[in-house]
């Protein structure tokens, strides 16, 4: 399976290249709202291939850092955090301009784990991705997960978190109805040729990475 190239900021971008004898053979399920949006999608993989080109993505306070880390313990497969590309630790940010053009780089790479949402970006990390993990936890869990993390040092952000603020707390409590119907469409339109993995708690996301010891 090859994908054409595009061009981004000027630059030829040549998106992901599968040799046939390497293509997966994928099944999906659908489960349809009313208003016709992917609820949910789940594509197995049955052809063997390994992945390569990893994002993890789902609502802020899900474990989506941790839940790479431990991928990445398991693959060996380089892990860049999106936050930490973003944020500079005075808590001001580099430009659009600048990470758009660091994570084009990890993208023409041949191998990564990408952990982050950032909407903008996310349709052109699933150009480039072959496997998807969404983190699509309960709210109380997302909401106490981000609350735990208050005062911890943590390898994902270049800075401690004082306080879950409430801003940050609304994002979280907006994210199910304001951003996952679009990441659940875009998984949807971009499901051909990658393996997609959706959980639904901690304990689906254990259950996957323990079975990745046998």
């Amino acid at each position: 399976m090859h994908f054409n190239g595009f061009k981004y900021y000027g630059k030829d971008i040549p998106y992901i290249s599968f040799s046939p004898e390497k293509e997966c053979k994928v099944w999906a399920c659908y489960l349809l709202m009313e208003n016709g949006i992917v609820a949910a999608v789940r594509i197995s993989n049955h052809g063997g291939c390994m992945m390569k080109r990893v994002i993890v993505i789902g609502s802020p306070g899900a474990g989506k850092s941790t839940f790479a880390r431990r991928l990445r313990d398991k693959t060996g497969l380089p892990l860049y955090y999106l936050d930490m590309i973003w944020h500079l630790p005075d808590r001001t940010t580099i430009s659009k301009e600048e990470f758009d053009e660091t994570l084009v780089r990890i993208l023409a790479t041949e191998r990564w784990i990408i952990d982050g949402n950032y909407g903008r970006t996310m349709e052109m990390r699933l150009k480039y991705c072959d496997t998807v993990f969404l983190l699509d936890y309960p709210l109380h869990v997302c909401l106490e997960g981000a609350s735990s993390r208050v005062g911890v040092k943590r390898e994902e952000i270049p800075w401690v978190e004082e306080e879950l603020d409430e801003a940050f707390r609304q994002w979280i409590i907006d994210f199910p109805k304001t951003k996952l119907p679009r990441i659940y469409q875009l998984l949807d339109e971009y499901q051909e040729g990658k393996e997609i993995h959706i959980f639904h708690s901690r304990n689906d996301a254990d259950q996957y990475l323990a079975r990745m010891n046998g």
